[in-house]
């Protein structure tokens, strides 16, 4: 692909990179972030999901939907008045890939 679109010399990096909420290294209002955009985002994706009728002739069911989105709400609420005292451990990992190249 990378050859059809005319680049040379085509290096490609992996790396992994992890998040925990309750990790101190990072800031407060960093972390908070994280918890916001990232809830969201699984909200969102819950959503969109939802609307698709193939899930619940597989067995999840609209209301299960609602109940997912609705546990996830109260997870986001909690980590968040409670950043600075809750000790349970949840990381999330993603793979992330670097391509650099020469166009000639």
């Amino acid at each position: 692909m990378f050859d059809m679109c005319g680049l040379r010399d085509i290096h490609i990096y992996s790396f992994a990179s992890c998040f925990s909420y309750n990790d101190r290294r990072w800031p407060v209002e960093y972390r908070k972030y994280q918890i916001i955009t990232g809830i969201n985002d699984e909200i969102r994706i819950l959503t969109e999901r939802s609307r698709i009728k193939e899930f619940e002739m597989h067995g999840f069911s609209q209301e299960d939907f609602t109940e997912l989105i609705s546990l996830l709400k109260k997870k986001q609420e909690y980590l968040l008045n409670n950043i600075e005292t809750d000790r349970s451990f949840e990381w999330n990992a993603t793979l992330n890939i670097i391509v650099t190249r020469i166009k000639q």
